[in-house]
């Protein structure tokens, strides 16, 4: 049990960490580096305040609450990841944040959504959401978190720079 309630805040904060990317886009015209910094800084500050502010589970969370709050988690990451990508930045500006929060965070979006519909086909089966919380966090584990983010403070990211962080 102690095992499923580690692994259920993991897959709280992750999608909280995941969330902590939505607030403004970008227009046609190519960013220079600080406006595009800038802008990506503020979509994932305000997304982090909207992940920090989503209610946290407590250990004794049923599977309708762990799916429900992954989903709300979703609902605030999904559409920031959208904004981010859509950012017009010069493609070597680009490839730092997609390297180095994009594609990882979008991996553990993934990873959330194949846990929401794993735990939703299980219901009932504890033994088997068990295995679907184990396999997020494997698939959810990001062991170049703590260079990926130095990565991104290096380049000037502030906000961008802390959202693998837990609050």
């Amino acid at each position: 049990m102690r095992s499923r309630n580690r692994t259920i805040s993991l897959a709280v904060a992750l999608a909280g960490a995941v969330i902590a990317l939505a607030g403004c886009g970008g227009g046609s015209a190519t960013l220079s580096k600080a406006d595009f910094i800038r802008q990506a800084d503020a979509i994932c500050a305000a997304t982090t305040a909207k992940v920090n502010a989503l209610p946290q589970l407590g250990s004794s969370a049923t599977t309708s609450q762990v799916v429900a709050s992954v989903q709300q988690a979703l609902a605030v990451v999904d559409p920031a990841l959208n904004q981010l990508a859509a950012l017009h930045a010069a493609p070597a500006d680009f490839a730092v944040l997609n390297k180095n929060l994009l594609i990882p965070t979008r991996g553990q979006d993934q990873a959330a959504h194949t846990l929401i519909t794993q735990m939703q086909q299980d219901s009932g089966n504890t033994a088997a959401q068990q295995t679907a919380i184990e396999k997020f966090s494997a698939a959810a584990s990001n062991p170049d978190q703590t260079t990926q983010d130095n990565a991104l403070a290096a380049f000037g990211f502030a906000a961008c720079s802390k959202t693998n962080q837990s609050s």
